[in-house]
């Protein structure tokens, strides 16, 4: 054993042999002697099978093939090194730009469906728009520090590099350090001045002249610098419009896609609940449940009185009979909503909604309850108020309830009001009982449902007759009639004939009663 490894000896003829595998590291401390005697040998081509030590003159080492091996595995570990890192720095890049980039990608059936085929040029045009605007806002390089992982070797490596990013539109004003003593300067001399311009009227004159350029020269300044830092800013506002515009492009494409698959436009629906009213796209979807049922309420109260209110200023403003306008208002909301809704059926209840607004209570219907809560409010409205005698007044003779001093458009108007907050809330509590999905003509026929249960309850058709009582009394037999016909096995269409011949038979005997006092 030596320090150059293991090696076996012929006792016989003197010969050695390196039996080691480690790598031979003895040739640069080699003798003067050795390496003559070494060099002499390889110019002999004296080649023996063994491989004897270096200071053994008169021999040639023996070639070692590991070494080249193990140098070509490290030239081989450096190319996958290179490799690994090229593809990491390529998949950073994409996800980069994935993340950066605002353009929906659409589907080879999506940009086949026509109904789509405009939200999605929409929705290109503006991230177009989009990606030339922030192409257009100043950039500037940043050195960045990243960490990367070699899965090959197992380590971890930092690497800095020159990143080109947006410039943040913030500036700094440049501090002038002579600013402050030229502004001391200057009140110092305006104080001078002061001090001697009483006693001499050019003295002053050319003075106040010289203030008023100096104010002049600031307002030119600072409008300058203004105008400067619009200027500067103007990308950014470009790139910020127009970020706005393909967000509400998107979620404009987002909302008919939910549309076009699978049509849901209700607030109180479960799952996605998102709505667009004149462009603007209203989503409900993270809004819990009890403030979306408060926003349905809310929206059926305000949209139902807004209507009932133009009503109500037609039949105040112009003596018009209210069956007329009230009958023109619901043919104007059928249209817009058909419209909206594109004549298609929507999406049902989240049925957990109506177990919170009616529930049963062993079986009973609490939606009773808001019926007898409503016909209270109503009854103590109409008895124990002013606002009530007046409607009884301005009922039966406009003309004496105005010369009485009643306000005959503000009563009527105030009754139309009243109304539409009735029916919002009616309306709110139908969606409630509603099963299954909705359309537009949800509810047709109810208006002459209403008005045949109050003339069946003794209102009169002329005005200024009639109680809460009668009116619950008529609603009552109306639809105890209409439950008859249903459990008899009357078809559906012949109920409507019976409904008619009801109205007709009870309009007829109040107009008898009217013709009777004349």
């Amino acid at each position: 054993m030596t320090r150059d490894g293991a090696i076996t000896e012929n006792q016989t003829t003197g010969e050695t042999e390196r039996i080691s595998k480690r790598t031979q590291d003895a040739e640069l401390q080699k003798t003067p002697e050795q390496q003559a005697a070494q060099d002499a040998a390889q110019l002999q081509g004296a080649a023996s099978p063994t491989s004897p030590l270096p200071h053994v003159p008169g021999a040639a080492p023996k070639a070692d093939t590991g070494k080249t091996e193990r140098v070509m595995e490290h030239i081989e570990a450096a190319h996958t090194r290179k490799a690994s890192k090229k593809a990491v720095r390529k998949a950073q890049a994409e996800a980069t730009a994935g993340t950066k980039s605002s353009r929906l990608q659409f589907t080879d059936e999506e940009r086949a469906a026509p109904e789509l085929e405009k939200y999605i040029k929409k929705s290109d045009k503006a991230a177009d728009r989009l990606d030339k605007a922030k192409a257009a806002i100043p950039k500037e390089k940043k050195l960045v520090k990243e960490r990367t992982f070699d899965e090959t070797t197992g380590k971890g490596k930092t690497r800095l590099h020159f990143e080109e990013k947006d410039k943040p539109p913030g500036f700094k004003e440049k501090h002038n350090p002579l600013s402050r003593p030229t502004q001391e300067a200057g009140i110092l001399v305006h104080n001078k001045i002061h001090s001697v311009e009483k006693d001499n009227s050019g003295v002053e004159g050319a003075h106040k002249s010289e203030e008023a350029a100096e104010r002049g020269l600031k307002y030119g300044a600072r409008k300058i610098k203004q105008d400067y830092r619009n200027h500067k800013l103007k990308p950014y506002r470009e790139a910020a419009k127009a970020e706005k515009a393909a967000f509400k492009a998107n979620v404009d494409f987002q909302y008919h896609k939910t549309l076009h698959d699978n049509p849901q436009l209700i607030i109180m629906h479960q799952g996605i609940n998102t709505g667009s009213v004149f462009g603007h796209i209203f989503d409900f979807t993270g809004v819990p449940t009890g403030a979306r049922v408060v926003i349905a309420l809310l929206a059926c109260i305000v949209l139902c009185t807004f209507f009932t209110s133009i009503a109500g200023f037609f039949t105040a403003k112009f003596k018009m009979h209210p069956f007329i306008s009230t009958m023109a208002n619901m043919l104007v909301i059928f249209g817009i909503v058909t419209y909206a809704t594109k004549g298609v059926s929507f999406g049902a209840i989240e049925p957990v909604i109506p177990n919170m607004i009616i529930p049963k209570v062993n079986g009973f219907p609490t939606i009773i309850i808001w019926a007898v809560a409503a016909i209270a409010i109503v009854w103590f409205i109409w008895n124990k108020t002013t606002f009530g005698k007046n409607l009884y007044a301005v009922g039966g003779n406009p003309e004496a309830a105005a010369v009485s001093g009643i306000s005959v458009f503000a009563v009527t108007l105030g009754a139309f009001v009243m109304a539409g907050i009735l029916y919002g809330f009616g309306s709110w509590l139908e969606c409630a009982r509603m099963v299954g999905s909705g359309s537009a003509a949800y509810g047709q026929g109810w208006d002459m449902d209403a008005i045949a249960a109050c003339v069946v309850g003794g209102v009169s058709f002329t005005g200024g007759i009639g109680k809460i009582s009668g009116v619950v009394t008529g609603v009552c037999i109306f639809t105890a009639l209409t439950y008859s016909l249903t459990i008899l096995g009357i078809d559906t269409n012949l109920q409507f004939v019976f409904s008619g011949i009801i109205i007709l038979v009870a309009v007829t005997l109040d107009c008898l009663k009217y013709v009777q006092k004349k």
